[in-house]
C-alpha cells in the first residue's frame, strides 16, 4: 500500500507500506483530522490558534531583568547629574527637552556662546564619568 505522508517540511512524500501499518496510518489521519474539525466548531477564537505578530502579544510589563537594568541606568545618571553644577543641570535639562541652544540662551538670558561652552563642559563630564565609548558623538 502507498500512503501519502507529509514531512515536517511541508513536503508530501509517497511511502510503499504494508497494508496492515497503512490502514491504521490512515485511519489515525482521519481521526486526527476529525478532533481538528470538532475542536475548531466548539472553540471559536483561540489566541493559540494565531500565528505570533510581534508587538501585538507583546506584555507592557518589565522583565525582572530589565526592571535591574533600568534601575542600575537610573543610579548611574543620578550619580552622574549630582557631578553637575545647578547652571548645567538647568542648561541640560532645557536642551534635553527640545529646545535649541539658541532657545535656551534666550531663556537663560545669556549669549549663545555660554551656551555652548555648558554643552562641552557637560560632554567632558560625561566622557570622564562614563568613558567615550559609552558617549554619542553627535552630542
Amino acid at each position: 500500500m502507498i500512503i501519502k505522508y507529509k514531512n515536517a517540511d511541508g513536503e508530501v512524500v509517497d511511502i510503499d507500506v504494508d497494508d496492515k501499518f497503512g490502514n491504521w496510518y490512515l485511519a489515525f489521519e482521519k481521526e486526527e483530522a476529525n478532533r481538528e474539525r470538532k475542536y475548531r466548531y466548539w472553540v471559536r477564537t483561540s489566541l493559540d490558534a494565531l500565528p505570533y505578530e510581534g508587538v501585538w502579544f507583546k506584555s507592557t510589563y518589565e522583565t525582572p531583568v530589565e526592571y535591574v537594568i533600568r534601575k542600575e541606568k537610573e543610579e548611574r545618571l543620578n550619580k552622574f547629574l549630582n557631578t553637575l553644577t545647578e547652571v548645567q543641570k538647568r542648561r541640560l535639562e532645557l536642551l534635553a527637552d527640545g529646545l535649541s541652544a539658541r532657545e535656551v540662551a534666550r531663556i537663560e538670558k545669556v549669549n549663545l556662546k555660554s551656551i555652548l561652552e555648558t554643552k562641552k563642559q557637560i560632554k567632558a563630564k560625561a566622557i570622564a564619568f562614563y568613558g567615550r565609548r559609552d558617549i554619542n558623538e553627535n552630542y
